[in-house]
């Protein structure tokens, strides 16, 4: 690996994701997309092309849209054993939404990637965004996001992600990848169908001694 400073690393490909995606099908929970923290979008917001659904969230549901009251989450040191559900793989102050329920397999492969590459996870949603259109370039910045890494699943067609303007990678289904959502960074459809992606942060995790 080169000496200078990665911002997208490919961690596997060719993942079967085709479980996860027939959970998303006929799924009616996408919403438009908010903003960071869980603030709602504005016309020129970066997501305002995407929709999501939110699965894990740091939002207590009586603040949920106030981003000033964001609680403050005690780390643990995780512990390095087999997980079997989804809520022992969670950093404390995260809770799971109700509609996860309806994501058997998306949790399975979330606790299949805790006892792969070790850690907690934080915040867990899933994106989709429309053939030929972009989420604009932005960063991820506050106390939430400084210990954390983010991480990309494709669960359905392509796209391009770009960091720091000029760093351009190829997104294929099946493929996990890590990024760093500290930088700038934003993505392109530029394939024919909806792309769909299962985003996530990790506390902690041992992926780079995996490499």
């Amino acid at each position: 690996m080169s000496s200078r400073v990665m911002n997208q690393i490919k961690l596997k490909d060719n993942i079967d994701v085709k479980s996860i995606h027939d959970e998303l099908d006929k799924s009616s929970l996408w919403k438009q997309a908010y903003g960071s923290l869980g603030v709602p979008n504005g016309p020129n917001n970066v997501l305002i092309n995407a929709s999501s659904i939110n699965l894990v969230s740091i939002e207590r549901p009586d603040l949920k849209n106030d981003s000033q009251h964001i609680p403050t989450i005690p780390h643990s040191d995780p512990e390095y054993g087999i997980r079997t559900s989804l809520k022992e793989c969670l950093l404390p102050g995260m809770f799971m939404v109700d509609s996860i329920d309806q994501f058997p397999n998306t949790q399975k492969f979330l606790i299949w990637f805790i006892n792969e590459y070790q850690g907690e996870i934080g915040r867990v949603m899933l994106y989709n965004l429309p053939p030929k259109l972009s989420v604009g370039e932005h960063t991820d910045s506050g106390i939430y996001y400084i210990d954390k890494d983010r991480f990309h699943v494709v669960i359905s067609g392509k796209y391009i992600y770009t960091t720091n303007r000029y760093n351009k990678k190829q997104y294929n289904e099946g493929d996990l990848w890590w990024f760093n959502n500290k930088v700038l960074h934003g993505a392109y459809n530029n394939g024919n169908i909806l792309k769909i992606t299962l985003v996530f942060d990790v506390y902690k995790s041992n992926w780079r001694k995996m490499l």
